[in-house]
């Protein structure tokens, strides 16, 4: 008869439970704390659990009367169970605490596994870390605290050994369940969750604990680690509130190493100024790309993170990305002295053709040099400044890169050099005019006979010997020597005799040659056909060229 009763009895809660009107055994069970989650079939342990409280034979299986009694009004509950046998082991402990009690209870956590740092009589974050294990392991409330129920179940017969514990410590992408709910709680609670609080480990759940990890110097990985609950629990954690108001005053600089330097360098490569991998180190990489964006934005270009750079940033739409920047310095005319990024990307193409100079945001007097001579090879104004020419044949045109260019310098060299002397004795040849002759001397006040010549192409950058004799034999010497005087053109040396005397002049053009004459007592410009008649036409030769 008990047992046609047990059988209708136990129908009658299976229809019920299909139909949702009563509770499965699990949920009965977790219902009761004896299980810490329902689960599809209840342990052997939570069954031998619930029958010694219960005052049951300890079968290990849901027999009829367990069964019974499981869903019976009088069923003990083990929190309740744990009250009545609890005796003296009870007391209420939390963080920072301090004595004896600390030490038993870390000795207790040590015992079953929870905790293995240093035994001593302080409540600190490990052992705050251990409990909040335990209660997670022993289907507590988890919030780091040793008191009531946790304090009970520690130091009780049924407490979950960590080696037996089927839970894991942490939680990260694709977990579900009521604590994923409660870490969305303590995440909405501190600003760094807004969206619901479903129980599921989502893109947004991971997102927000990788901010809230940044916000309180955590490694950044998305994972929520039962320390956090801890510390949360304890008001040690800052909202993001605080901590968007703390890094808006904070200045950061080159060296500098944490989460600010992460959003930092993340919001450059959004825009184009940081490349690479983004970390949160701020090194050279993060200097140069944060210096751009200051200068891009009308920023001084400091290369610190401080807060109106910080408000820039905060301003995406309105912000000058990399792409317009580049653009709007090389439309940019730059000069001496002048600084920036314009300067930086001229400097960069140069050297990309080979131009012997430093990449630099200087424009210094040697890279103004360089810059002329890149115009010079081009065939452009050598203004030493970036102008729409010179912009359009730097980032548009074929340029020739430096080993053709410096083949081409050279020949404009010469070809200055050729005028700049040439220039020089035209001055020189009227200025000596009238001078008064001197024997041997070589000027600048007087001149001998051949000490004319000699001073003219000395200052022209010509070496000859000193005096007339000597020049005549190193003329005749050369390739261009002529005996004719049709040869005879601008700037010739001109070699002529008087009884046994030679003496040179300088043709001023290809009529007149300018000599010191002994007879004169000065500096003259005598025509040349004059020349002829009054003396011995020896030759002439050109080495101006």
């Amino acid at each position: 008869m008990r047992r046609l009763i047990f059988l209708v009895l136990a129908s009658l809660l299976l229809c019920a439970a299909a139909e949702g009107g009563f509770l499965s055994a699990s949920e009965r069970l977790s219902g009761l704390r004896y299980l810490p989650d329902a689960v599809d079939a209840p342990s052997e342990l939570a069954v031998v659990n619930f029958q010694k409280a219960n005052g049951l034979d300890l079968t290990g299986t849901l027999d009829e009367v367990t069964l019974a009694a499981l869903f019976s009004d009088e069923a003990i509950s083990l929190d309740d169970y744990l009250k009545q046998s609890a005796s003296g082991e009870t007391t209420d402990l939390y963080f920072s605490d301090a004595g004896s009690d600390v030490y038993r209870l870390k000795k207790r956590l040590n015992a079953l596994g929870y905790y293995d740092a240093e035994l001593n009589e302080q409540y600190d974050l490990a052992t705050a870390a251990a409990v909040a294990r335990f209660q997670m392991a022993n289907g507590l409330d988890i919030n780091g605290d040793a008191f009531g129920a946790t304090v009970r179940r520690l130091y009780s017969s049924f407490a979950v050994e960590y080696a037996a514990s089927q839970k894991h410590f942490e939680f990260s992408l694709g977990d579900n369940g009521h604590l994923v709910k409660q870490i969305q709680d303590i995440l909405m609670s501190l600003g760094y969750y807004s969206g619901n609080c479903t129980g599921v480990y989502g893109e947004a759940t991971f997102e927000a604990v990788k901010t809230f990890q940044r916000a309180n110097d955590f490694e950044p990985n998305g994972v929520w680690q039962i320390e956090y609950t801890v510390l949360a629990h304890n008001s040690l954690v800052v909202s993001k509130d605080t901590a968007e108001a703390n890094s808006a005053e904070k200045v950061i600089e080159i060296g500098y190493e944490g989460y600010e330097v992460f959003d930092l360098e993340n919001a450059l490569y959004s825009l184009g100024y940081f490349s690479g991998e983004v970390d949160e180190d701020f090194d050279e990489r993060t200097l140069y790309a944060l210096k751009l964006f200051q200068e891009a934005n009308g920023l001084t270009p400091t290369g610190s993170y401080d807060s109106e750079t910080r408000k820039a940033l905060q301003k995406n739409s309105r912000l000058t990305d990399y792409t317009q920047f580049k653009q709007i310095s090389m439309d940019k005319e730059v000069g001496p002295w002048d600084s920036g990024f314009a300067v930086r990307l001229m400097t960069t193409q140069l050297k990309r053709l080979g131009y012997p100079l430093d990449i630099t945001d200087l424009l210094d007097e040697k890279t103004d040099g360089i810059l002329i001579e890149f115009q010079k090879a081009e065939g452009l104004s050598p203004s030493g400044r970036t102008d729409a020419a010179t912009r359009t044949r730097l980032y548009e045109g074929d340029c020739m890169p430096y080993t053709a260019a410096s083949k081409v310098l050279e020949g404009i060299v010469t070809a200055e050099a050729r005028e700049a002397r040439r220039q020089a004795l035209e001055i020189l040849l009227s200025e000596v005019i009238d001078k008064p002759y001197s024997a041997g001397m070589t000027g600048p006040d007087s001149f001998g006979a051949g000490g004319l010549t000699y001073f003219c192409m000395q200052t022209a950058g010509i070496e000859i010997p000193p005096t007339c004799a000597l020049q005549y034999e190193f003329a005749f010497s050369k390739e261009s020597f002529s005996q004719e005087t049709s040869e005879i053109k601008q700037f010739s040396i001109v070699f002529f005799q008087s009884d046994e005397t030679v003496y040179s002049g300088i043709a001023k053009n290809d009529t007149t040659v300018v000599y010191s004459s002994p007879s004169e007592g000065s500096v003259i410009a005598l025509p040349i056909n004059e020349l002829v008649e009054r003396y011995t036409f020896l030759g002439t030769v050109y080495l101006v060229d």
